[in-house]
Formats: C-alpha cells, structure tokens, sequence
C-alpha cells in the first residue's frame, strides 16, 4: 500500500453498535464522523426504509457502492460508520479496505435482538429483531465481514467507551496513524 489508511471504518451487523462507537471514536481521534445511510438519505432525499420499499434493495445497494466510490476518490480522514449490509458487494468490501481500517464489530444475535427490540425501521428486519432472524442474516454475511476486515471487535456487554478503548489499542498495536500529525509512510 502507497499510503496510510487513516481512517476508521465500522462494519457489522445492524444493531453492533456501529453508531455509538462512531460517535466515541470521533470524540477521541478528532475525525469527523460520518455515516453512510445518513449520507445516502440525504442525497436521495428520503428515508432508508422508503428507498427499500420504493426503489427495492438492489437500488439501495447501488446507492451504497456509488458513495464508497465517491469516498474513496476524496480525501477521506474520518470515522464511518456503515449500513450493515454494505459488505454484501466485493467492490464495496474492496473500496472500504482502500479507503480505511476496516473494524468489524459483532454482537450476538440475542444482544442484537434486545438492542433492537424497539426498532421498527429496519426495512430487512420489518417484523421487528427476531434473534433466529437475526442469526440467519448474520451466518449468511459472516464470510463478507471476515472478508473485509482488518480488525474484529466483539461487543457484547461493552460500553462503547470500552469499545473505542479496545479498538483503538488494538489500532495503536498494529502501527495504524490516527492522528493528523502522523507521518506519510510508504
């Protein structure tokens, strides 16, 4: 690799805890935090749920590719936070290995069930978190996260405070730069 991957990406099944660490790894590095649904909402307009009801996943799933291009061609310095199935694609594992350290976070599909027990806008899980549900969907992703990440995080019975600290030793062990100061390496 000619450069240093500076930023951060979280990968991980919805409900992982992908946008709460987000949030605390900013905190802590000073990088903006970004999120991909977020950033596709706001391109297109609309809610993630009406993109799958309306347009249909495969329209949603090109969305996705189409912003991790976009990422990959600016200057990206940044702590992101994906939607869960964005590894489903090989371009899309491919553009985030380039664009940054990829963080896969996991969490039990129970954990995951409580932690979305309230949710209801999940257009792939509408009738609510069922943990079986849950487990199917994550057995069948589990080769495309291991695919696409450099570190994996588990986070069950974590805050995310202890998360970050986690993830960020674990960086630190590895030689990754996190700080703007950081030298280029080649």
């Amino acid at each position: 690799m000619n450069e240093i991957r500076r930023s951060i990406i979280l990968t991980g099944y919805m409900g992982c805890g992908k946008t709460t660490v987000g949030r605390e790894l900013s905190l802590r590095t000073g990088k903006v935090l970004a999120d991909t649904d977020e950033m596709i909402v706001e391109r297109e307009n609309c809610p993630v749920p009406q993109i799958f009801a309306e347009k249909g996943e495969p329209y949603f799933r090109d969305l996705e590719t189409k912003l991790l291009r976009d990422l990959d061609a600016g200057e990206t310095d940044m702590v992101c936070s994906t939607g869960g199935g964005i590894v489903l694609r090989r371009e899309n594992r491919e553009l985030l290995k380039k664009i940054g350290f990829t963080v896969w976070l996991t969490a039990s599909p129970e954990t995951i069930s409580e932690r979305l027990a309230s949710d209801r806008e999940r257009p792939l899980l509408p009738a609510g978190a069922d943990p079986e549900r849950i487990r199917v969907m994550i057995k069948e992703r589990t080769e495309a996260y291991k695919e696409s990440a450099d570190l994996i995080v588990r986070t069950d019975g974590k805050k995310p405070e202890e998360i970050a600290d986690e993830i960020l030793d674990k960086l630190q062990g590895q030689g990754y730069c996190f700080e703007n100061s950081c030298d280029q390496r080649t």
